[in-house]
């Protein structure tokens, strides 16, 4: 059949214990109001796994979602609402398409999402594909924690966020949680936001044994707030980035302590610690580097980098305070 779930404009759906196989999409939602998916599978779909189309809330929980055509979960919303997603302990696989997509049309802007997503894993084979990405445009929560990240097609990325809005915040936590890029040229995080940003990027694994491979990703706008502690960069081949700032516009505080870069510089690609490569700001509009404890920072090109004078206060990479 087209769907092998169909729902339309209902309230509160609960799916349990099921096995939705070989469809043209598995779980198709539109303008749903709670639909939670638990202890199900869902594969071999022709288009989607779950297509949510304005479903205000989506729970999927212990399921499994693999080799869905288009990609395993979309989420399209063209209605200004308040939304909130959930996944939870749910393995997510695709070699066709990016893995899990969510989008805001014109229609929803000044949406609000929270995402929330624990203890699940997302394995991408496809080059070029996302794990999870997020177009946005009003305020967005963003949650990952305890995942694992599996990509092996070059040219990956584990999360994507994009927010459009100007003015509203962007928040993204991501913490306890392993990247593994397999391929050349991937990056773990990929954080563009026009407006503000409240970043936590806390004890995670990166392991890259591909080259070109980046940790975090970043360009936002001011009244930023950033925190990036207790991560792990690896690469064992060479060009790698572990934290790259694209552009920062005071005024924004930004806290980088206790990170452990390890590259392996195998060849002639310039590898770096951490870098920003703009920096906007005047003497009222301060992009501020805060840090008490040492960044361990080898087998870099350039451990740091900021262009000179573009910053207040500092940080500490390999037992000197910097810049």
């Amino acid at each position: 059949s087209a769907n092998g779930v169909f729902l339309q404009d209902v309230e509160n759906v609960g799916l349990q214990w099921m096995t939705i196989a070989s469809n043209g999409t598995g779980i198709r939602a539109d303008n749903v109001d709670h639909l939670t998916v638990s202890s199900s599978y869902v594969r071999n779909s022709s288009w989607y796994g779950i297509d949510a189309r304005n479903t205000s809330t989506l729970v999927v929980i212990n399921s499994s979602l693999t080799d869905n055509g288009a990609g395993n979960i979309r989420g399209l919303f063209d209605t200004q609402r308040a939304y909130s997603y959930t996944i939870t302990g749910t393995e997510l696989t695709t070699g066709a398409a990016d893995n899990v997509v969510l989008t805001l049309l014109g229609g929803g802007s000044g949406s609000t999402m929270n995402l929330s997503t624990q203890g699940n894993g997302y394995t991408n084979t496809l080059a070029g594909s996302s794990a999870l990405k997020v177009d946005w445009n009003g305020t967005l929560l963003t949650t990952v924690d305890r995942s694992l990240f599996t990509m092996s097609g070059g040219t990956n990325n584990g999360i994507v966020v994009n927010n459009a809005s100007t003015s509203a915040l962007t928040t993204l936590t991501v913490t306890g949680t392993t990247f593994k890029a397999s391929g050349d040229s991937s990056t773990f995080v990929r954080l563009i936001g026009a407006g503000p940003g409240q970043v936590n990027f806390s004890n995670n694994d990166v392991q890259f044994s591909a080259t070109n491979g980046t940790g975090f990703r970043t360009s936002l706008g001011a009244h930023s707030d950033m925190t990036f502690a207790g991560n792990d960069f690896t690469d064992s081949t060479d060009g790698a980035t572990g934290i790259l700032f694209d552009s920062v516009t005071g005024p924004t505080s930004i806290r980088i302590e206790d990170n452990f870069i390890n590259f392996a510089n195998t060849g002639a690609l310039v590898d770096r610690g951490i870098y920003f490569s703009t920096v906007n700001y005047d003497s009222n509009n301060v992009v501020r580097l805060q840090g008490a404890f040492n960044n361990v920072i080898r087998g870099t090109t350039t451990p740091f980098y900021v262009p000179f004078g573009s910053t207040t206060g500092s940080i500490i990479v390999n037992g000197n305070r910097v810049p």
